[in-house]
C-alpha cells in the first residue's frame, strides 16, 4: 500500500496560519489504482490491492505567495518492511521567484570544467535559428548550441519586421553558474530596441539617417509620439515582444586536469593539477538503470524528451569521466488543438 500527501512547510514549524497547498488531480482511468483519502485532506491512497510498480497523479500548484509545500510518500511492502518520507520520498517545492526581466550576473571566471549543450547549429560560434514571420508570429523557433568555460556568454538579436531598425535581443547572457555548474533553465523577456539608424516612428516608416543615434529601449513614452505602436499616454509598461528560453539538454563531463594561475603578481609558473581518472568500464563507475523518458518538452510540435541515470557510487563521480548520464530524443507534442 502507499500514501501520498501534500502539506505546507510552515505546518512543520508550528505556524497555524492556513496556506493553500494546491490539489491533486487524477488522470482519466487512474482511479482504478488510486483515490482520495476519506480521512486525510490533500492525500491520495490506493484503491486496489493489486500489485503495482508505480502510480500517477497530477498536482496543481496553489496561488502565488502560498509558500513552499512538501509532497510526501509512504510505501508499505509488508507489515515489517515499509518506507516513509525519507530521502527521495519527500519532495519540497517552492514558488519560482526569478525575475524574467533581469539577466543573471556575469561570473568573473567560469570555473565549470564540463561542457553543456543547450536548446536555443553552429557550436561556440554563431547561433542561427529560423525566423518567425506573419502569420506565424505566435509560434516558436529554436536552435542548439554548446558552451564551455571559455565560451559561456550568449548574445542574440532578431529583427522586428518590417521596421528597418527595430530589434529584440540580449547581450552577454551568462549560462555559467558561480558554483561551477551550468544553468538548467532560464527564461528571459525580450522588449523592443531601437538601434538608431532610422528616424521612422512606425513599423513601416523609412527615414534613414547618416549618423547612427544611440541604441535605446523603446518604451511607452520613447518615442513620445502617439504614432508609435508602443505609445501609451499613461506610461503603462510594455508587454514582452518575445520570450527567450535556455534549456540545458546535456552535460559533457570533462576533467579539470589543468588550472592556469592567472594572478599577475604571482611569479611561479602555471600550476598544473592532475585528476586521477579510471575507465568508464571500471566497477567503481557502475551505473544504475535509465529512468523513464520524460514527457515531451512542448505540448505541440517538435520538442525534446530526456532520460537520466546515476552512478551507483556517487562519491566516485569525479574519477569516472566520459560517462553518459543523460540521453535526449526528439519528440512530438500530443496536443493538436
Amino acid at each position: 500500500m502507499f500514501i501520498l500527501t501534500v502539506e505546507p512547510i510552515d505546518s512543520q514549524t508550528g505556524d497555524n496560519t492556513y496556506h493553500s497547498v494546491g490539489q491533486f488531480e487524477f488522470e482519466y482511468g487512474s482511479q482504478i489504482l488510486t483515490k482520495f483519502s476519506e480521512k486525510c485532506p490533500n492525500t491520495v491512497v490506493e484503491n486496489s490491492k493489486l500489485p503495482k510498480m508505480d502510480i500517477q497523479v497530477y498536482w496543481v500548484a496553489p496561488p502565488e505567495n502560498s509558500g513552499c509545500i512538501a509532497i510526501k510518500a509512504s510505501v508499505v511492502e509488508t507489515r515489517d518492511n515499509w518506507f516513509s518520507e525519507d530521502g527521495q520520498l519527500t519532495k519540497i517545492l517552492c514558488e519560482d521567484d526569478s525575475n524574467e526581466n533581469v539577466k543573471p550576473e556575469m561570473v568573473e571566471k567560469c570555473c565549470a570544467c564540463d561542457e553543456a549543450k543547450y536548446e536555443s547549429d553552429n557550436i561556440r560560434t554563431i547561433i542561427k535559428a529560423r525566423g518567425l514571420q506573419y502569420p506565424n508570429i505566435t509560434e516558436s523557433s529554436y536552435a542548439v548550441f554548446r558552451v564551455d568555460n571559455k565560451n559561456h556568454l550568449v548574445s542574440l538579436v532578431s529583427k522586428i519586421t518590417p521596421s528597418p531598425d527595430w530589434i529584440v535581443g540580449v547581450s552577454d547572457f551568462e549560462l555559467c553558474m558561480s558554483d561551477c555548474t551550468w544553468a538548467e533553465y532560464y527564461s528571459f523577456n525580450l522588449y523592443p530596441i531601437d538601434v538608431g539608424t532610422d528616424d521612422g516612428i512606425e513599423y513601416s516608416s523609412s527615414r534613414p539617417i547618416r549618423r547612427q543615434k544611440e541604441i535605446t529601449s523603446i518604451t511607452p513614452n520613447n518615442p513620445n509620439d502617439p504614432r508609435s505602436p508602443f505609445y501609451n499616454e499613461d506610461g503603462e509598461p510594455i508587454n514582452p515582444i518575445a520570450k527567450l528560453h535556455f534549456t540545458r539538454q546535456r552535460v559533457y563531463e570533462k576533467p579539470c586536469e589543468i588550472l592556469e594561475n592567472e594572478d599577475e603578481d604571482h611569479t611561479d609558473n602555471n600550476l598544473e593539477l592532475s585528476v586521477a581518472t579510471v575507465s568508464p568500464n571500471d566497477e567503481k563507475c557502475e551505473l544504475g538503470r535509465w529512468s523513464e523518458w520524460s514527457s515531451c518538452s512542448v505540448p505541440c510540435g517538435t520538442g525534446i524528451k530526456t532520460r537520466d541515470r546515476k552512478f551507483k557510487y556517487p562519491g566516485n563521480k569525479d574519477i569516472c569521466r566520459g560517462v553518459e548520464l543523460q540521453e535526449n530524443m526528439e519528440c512530438e507534442g500530443e496536443d493538436e488543438d
